[in-house]
């Protein structure tokens, strides 16, 4: 599973994708949004409702049309979505979070793992995860 994230103006989205059996990732209709504004509290209930439903195993069937996708992020078809998506992988385990930020390949066709700059949290310690959140954003291409 991954997530890539799309930065909009008032808020983010978060998509899973999941690779299908024909070794295609492929977006899923497990797109969260989480609006800017809430407080940190609203805004850990969020992510971590994401990350619990981005864990479940996916099928062929869960696969989204182009046209299902921007409609699903709320986005005119022909936008560059690319310029705001944003892509990283979180773990969690107990109460670590383990986030491992993406940037593009020169061609822009796929995201690289960059395990240098995997950042690692504790949610017992780390209290602030909007504006870890926000940090890891920043990271990624």
């Amino acid at each position: 599973m991954r997530s890539v994230v799309y930065e909009l103006d008032d808020c983010y989205k978060i998509v899973t994708y999941s690779k299908l059996k024909s070794g295609v990732w492929s977006a899923t209709s497990l797109i969260k949004t989480i609006y800017k504004s809430e407080s940190c509290i609203n805004f850990i209930d969020a992510l971590m409702k994401s990350l619990n439903a981005s864990s479940k195993n996916l099928k062929e069937k869960d696969a989204l049309s182009s046209s299902d996708y921007y409609n699903l992020l709320g986005l005119k078809k022909g936008v560059k979505i690319e310029k705001i998506a944003k892509s990283f992988t979180i773990t969690l385990e107990g109460s670590n979070l383990s986030v491992i930020p993406s940037t593009r390949n020169n061609n822009h066709t796929y995201y690289i793992p960059q395990l240098e700059d995997k950042l690692e949290y504790s949610l017992v310690r780390d209290l602030n995860i909007k504006s870890i959140f926000t940090e890891v954003l920043k990271k990624c291409e």
